[in-house]
């Protein structure tokens, strides 16, 4: 939201306020928000409402006189060079070199130079607020730009001292802009350049502002570049830039700028895993923000609390900031903070599901993916681990470089809750080491080290060394519970989530320990959970789960048991379609569709469809409650009561969402890891002997996805070569199948030539 100052409002405008305000009798900070101004401001004019009435009389007048361009230029450097001087010390450092001036015109020169206050809404934004000056500027620089003219352009805006923020900057080449304007240029641009390229301009453009005397302003581009490297996860060098960054803050007074300075600081230490820097740097953000005045700081300390483990604090700055941006453009973001950091941290699923309703994917440009974690934890929490699976997949595609090793390990963490959820813990196992060696090649530690705490918990190894977070005890406490399946352990760890606010973190890390939920079931004791929670097959061992392999010769594995069945081709066929439409309890498949589908035309579907579900459970050792047929809500369906499927094409789903994440993060050697996996996968030709409409077609579309992947891998093999003796032979072994499945392609055929594979 815009802010606005005093001056922005007329007489008539500001009785209206203040008349509204006293016959609301509401908040006067929220009050003054939701106007764009300043509550002390509000609370001014109120308090001289009270005593004069309805006549504001003006403080002072404006003069009309002004210094000169070089006089205003030494006055303006005095600033720049100290950024932490003030009014009455700069008055003092100008007489010793023989230039008298009052404090209100050094006021003057340095609001006119944007030298008093950032951004209150956003402190990395080096634009000042428009004048009639700087507005005059932009229609002659508009019509020398119109003209072709970019170097008069370029001294006009030069000459200006300060700027609003206007995309006239980006059509000015570099080379042609004074240093500011550059600073301004690049704030403009730094959103669409990736993390490494804005780190290495930032950087750039600091130390040419520094040599030049502009220390005030090199500091928009310090905060910049450190803001990029806590995403890339660069704790080392941000450090490192943080100690600079506190030479050219000290003694500073600037509010935004100090508690922007020790947030980055406690995230920089809590990377590196020292809790007691992380703590004490957040406790001095924490006395700064008092009370928070603007909505970044609500995040900025939601943020903090998060990291700390302080789950509750964090929600109640997440709320505080939702209040304040409600009807705003940042009210979709801190919504999806608070259901990810917050609800679904402590396990309040319900008010989850109802923020996350009042929010799109479209309200959040360039943050998809927090929405996608939002939903993918609450279809955990139902039990419904189809959908789950689906958004912690979509988690993954929409990342962007530079929040993509966070989300690589919440989306695969969350694929090994699912896979642990379904008693597939070699598959959990394999999704939480895939992810180690990339986390370690980024330098992620925090990330690196959770994953590590939930393959200890879930292969029941000793955990590393425990940190002072709650979640980090949270994991000692389970670990304690599955080694001695006492029940008194296991309460003690629920009631640490619940008095700590970590029952969803709970909920989830659980399908790592089972044995204390199993043990207390047996006894006849109830663990606490939710009830969909209980439903998963790892606690229920009512609920099969039928894995099916049809990348090839289709094979049927029951509850983790090899099965030699033979089964006709349409049975294939029908097994395949209700595994990958209704592949968990709850979900059905409308009977007209599998009429459509199987028995086109024919008089005799409904008993052709009766033998076949017979044939179907007979030989998967199926109840026939479990899947059924119901004609509830008015049309005939067959639905699955009770049978998790799962089948190998949802690991290429992932396999391939994976690599295709890989390669946008440049990480090339992993992606081609993914790609070989997935040739791997396949056996065979899949839908052999399978004729009805369904499986053509997904045949189809799985053959080309195939001969994607291998193209895919052809190329990013030719652009990056490896010709080691290992690799070629694996290469060689790998396209020797996969030729027999699929024709070869132009990049498959120079990937051959190129590996003398011909």
């Amino acid at each position: 939201m815009k802010m606005y100052t005093a001056a922005q409002f007329s007489s008539e405008k500001k009785l209206k306020v203040i008349k509204s305000y006293l016959e609301k009798g509401c908040s006067l900070r929220r009050y003054a928000h939701s106007l764009g101004i300043s509550y002390m401001t509000l609370w001014r004019w109120v308090q001289r409402y009270k005593v004069d009435g309805e006549v504001f009389k003006k403080s002072y007048k404006k003069s009309g006189k002004r210094f000169s361009k070089d006089l205003e230029k030494k006055i303006m450097m005095v600033k720049e060079q100290k950024p932490s001087v003030s009014i009455a010390k700069a008055q003092r450092l100008l007489k010793r070199i023989g230039i008298k001036v009052s404090h209100k015109g050094i006021w003057g020169v340095w609001r006119r130079y944007g030298l008093l206050k950032t951004n209150n809404n956003d402190p990395l934004d080096p634009f000042s607020n428009s004048t009639s000056e700087s507005l005059q500027g932009l229609r002659k620089v508009k019509i020398l730009v119109r003209q072709g003219n970019l170097k008069a352009a370029a001294v006009v805006l030069n000459d200006l001292p300060s700027m609003p923020k206007h995309d006239i900057l980006r059509q000015i080449p570099e080379e042609f802009l004074s240093p500011r304007r550059r600073l301004e240029r690049f704030s403009l641009e730094s959103d669409k350049m990736s993390p490494p390229e804005t780190v290495r301009k930032a950087h750039r453009i600091s130390s040419m502002l520094e040599k030049k005397g502009y220390v005030y302003s090199s500091i928009f581009a310090d905060l910049i570049e450190l803001y990029n490297l806590q995403n890339m996860g660069r704790s080392q060098k941000m450090i490192k830039t943080l100690k600079m960054l506190n030479r050219k803050l000290y003694k500073t007074r600037n509010r935004s700028w100090l508690i922007l300075y020790y947030a980055l600081m406690a995230m920089a230490f809590n990377r590196c895993r020292k809790f007691n820097k992380t703590l004490e740097f957040t406790k001095k953000c924490r006395r700064l923000i008092s009370v928070s005045s603007y909505p970044w700081q609500c995040m900025v300390l939601g943020s903090l609390h998060t990291q700390i483990g302080d789950y509750v604090r964090a929600s109640h700055n997440y709320k505080m900031g939702l209040e304040m941006t409600r009807g705003w453009e940042l009210f979709p973001y801190f919504a999806t903070s608070l259901v990810v950091l917050g609800y679904c941290k402590t396990g309040d699923y319900i008010n989850a599901h109802k923020l996350l309703g009042e929010v799109s994917v479209s309200d959040l440009p360039n943050n998809e993916s927090e929405y996608y974690l939002g939903r993918a934890y609450i279809a955990f929490s139902k039990g419904d681990l189809g959908a789950a699976s689906h958004f912690f997949l979509e988690v993954l595609n929409m990342s962007s470089k530079h929040n993509l090793t966070n989300h690589l390990r919440a989306s695969a963490e969350g694929l090994a809750f699912i896979a642990a959820a379904r008693n597939k813990k070699s598959q959990a196992r394999t999704y939480l080491k895939q992810c180690i060696p990339l986390l370690k090649k980024h330098g992620s530690v925090t990330e690196l080290y959770h994953m590590k705490l939930c393959l200890s918990l879930l292969e029941g190894h000793k955990l590393p060394k425990i940190w002072k977070e709650p979640s980090d005890f949270l994991f000692c406490l389970l670990y304690q519970a599955k080694k001695t399946l006492k029940a008194n352990h296991y309460r003690k760890a629920f009631n640490y989530a619940k008095k700590h606010g970590l029952l969803g973190v709970f909920e989830r890390i659980i399908v790592f320990a089972p044995e204390p939920v199993l043990h207390m079931i047996e006894q006849g004791k109830d663990p606490g959970l939710s009830r969909a929670i209980v439903q998963f097959p790892l606690f229920n061992q009512k609920k099969s789960v039928r894995h099916i392999k049809f990348l090839g010769e289709p094979v049927v594995s029951m509850n983790g048991h090899y099965s030699n069945l033979k089964l006709a081709p349409k049975e294939r066929a029908f097994l395949i379609h209700l595994a990958l439409k209704a592949g968990q309890p709850g979900k059905f498949i409308l009977l007209k569709d599998i009429y459509q589908n199987f028995w086109t035309g024919s008089q005799y579907k409904t008993d052709h469809l009766s033998h076949m579900l017979t044939e179907i459970r007979r030989k998967l050792k199926i109840w026939r409650y479990f899947l059924c047929i119901t004609s509830s809500y008015g049309e005939s369906r067959l639905i699955n009561r009770g049978i998790y499927f799962t089948t190998d094409y949802e690991e290429v789903e992932i396999l391939l969402v994976h690599a295709k994440a890989l390669e946008k993060a440049d990480d090339w050697r992993f992606a081609l890891q993914d790609y070989m996996r997935v040739m791997h996968l396949f056996r065979g030709a899949p839908f052999e002997r399978m004729y009805d409409n369904w499986s053509e077609d997904l045949r189809r579309a799985i053959l080309n996805q195939l001969e994607q992947t291998a193209s895919n891998f052809a190329k990013l093999c030719l652009e990056h070569s490896d010709q080691t003796p290992r690799f070629t032979a694996t290469v060689k072994k790998i396209f020797r199948k996969i030729l027999t499945i699929i024709p070869p392609t132009k990049e498959i055929n120079q990937f051959l030539k190129y590996y003398n594979l011909l």
